[in-house]
C-alpha cells in the first residue's frame, strides 16, 4: 500500500510537470508573437487575401490555416456551388481559429496571432 501511494504521489507530479511544461510553452509562444508584433511597428497585419472564380467554382487564399468550423462557414455563406479554400497563401500567419475556441484554449489558439472576432 506505502508502493501504490508512492507511485500515485509520483504520477501526479509528472502530470503536474507536464502541465507546467504547457504553460511554459504557452508563454514562450505569447512572448514570440510580441515580438513578432513589436518589430513590425504596427498591431495590425497585412493579410493577402484573393478569390479566383472559373465558372461556378471559386478559390478563395489566405495565409492562415482555416480551420474547419471557420472553412464550413465560408463555405455556407458562398453564393458559389463549389467554393474551396487554399490556405498557407502568400505567407503564414499560423491558425485561423474561430472566435468559439478561444475560450477553450489549445495549440491552434496559442499559436494564433489574431485575436478573436
Amino acid at each position: 500500500q506505502l508502493n501504490q501511494r508512492n507511485i500515485d504521489k509520483y504520477l501526479q507530479n509528472i502530470a503536474a510537470m507536464e502541465q507546467l511544461a504547457r504553460i511554459e510553452d504557452e508563454i514562450a509562444t505569447y512572448r514570440r508573437h510580441e515580438r513578432i508584433i513589436a518589430a513590425s511597428g504596427s498591431q495590425t497585419l497585412d493579410a493577402p487575401l484573393q478569390a479566383l472564380r472559373l465558372g461556378d467554382a471559386v478559390l478563395l487564399s489566405c495565409p492562415l490555416e482555416i480551420l474547419t468550423e471557420v472553412g464550413l462557414r465560408i463555405k455556407a455563406a458562398s453564393p458559389h456551388p463549389r467554393t474551396f479554400i487554399a490556405g498557407f497563401s502568400n505567407g503564414y500567419f499560423h491558425y485561423g481559429p474561430p472566435a468559439s475556441a478561444y475560450d477553450q484554449g489549445g495549440y491552434e489558439v496559442v499559436e494564433c496571432m489574431l485575436p478573436p472576432s
